[in-house]
């Protein structure tokens, strides 16, 4: 499997998109082959097909730009599936003597298998929140342990913790942006 930069990406002229460009590589390469793998079963056409996925990303750098960092692994996922399924029923229109059937079960699986990454891509993003929460200072993690996993009220909470409600949402507002902080970070960083 690929290890290096492509040239395709140390050829884009922007700092910047180029960063950008190879950064998504880097971390997404792996799930992308994967992906691309089990529609197309053959390690060099995945490969190409994670070529194609990069190229198409080079091509649409400002939506790139746009898509917050928790939704770029899902993003990265669609595009590298779309292509490959694309990949798999040209081929199939062209060579009626295919080796992978052509028939809608063959699609109606990798619909299924879709469903599948997605659900491997909310574990990793849980996965990821999990170890956020764990960073976070006992204070803030019970507060937001009460709010959201108890479901206290505001009120309920005041009363827990002798504060008074506007406190309650004040400390509750500070808490999630701590922890949107730390969920950034162990996304990026581990």
């Amino acid at each position: 499997m690929m290890s290096a930069i492509p040239l395709m990406i140390m050829l884009v002229g922007n700092d910047d998109d180029r960063a950008l460009v190879t950064e998504i590589y880097l971390k997404y390469r792996k799930l992308m082959f994967a992906i691309a793998m089990r529609i197309v079963q053959d390690p060099h056409v995945a490969e190409d097909m994670v070529m194609a996925a990069i190229a198409e990303m080079i091509d649409n750098i400002e939506i790139l730009r746009e898509i917050s960092c928790f939704r770029m692994r899902s993003y990265v996922a669609t595009i590298i599936r779309n292509d490959s399924i694309d990949y798999v029923r040209k081929r199939n229109r062209h060579n009626q003597h295919s080796f992978l059937p052509t028939d809608e079960t063959f699609f109606d699986n990798v619909a299924s298998e879709s469903e599948m990454d997605d659900t491997i891509l909310q574990n990793a993003e849980m996965d990821v929140l999990r170890e956020a929460l764990s960073r976070l200072p006992e204070n803030e993690r019970l507060l937001l342990t009460m709010k959201y996993v108890d479901e206290s009220s505001d009120k309920e909470i005041a009363a827990i913790l002798h504060i008074g409600q506007d406190s309650v949402r004040v400390y509750l507002s500070r808490a999630r942006k701590y922890l949107l902080a730390l969920f950034k970070e162990v996304e990026e960083h581990g």
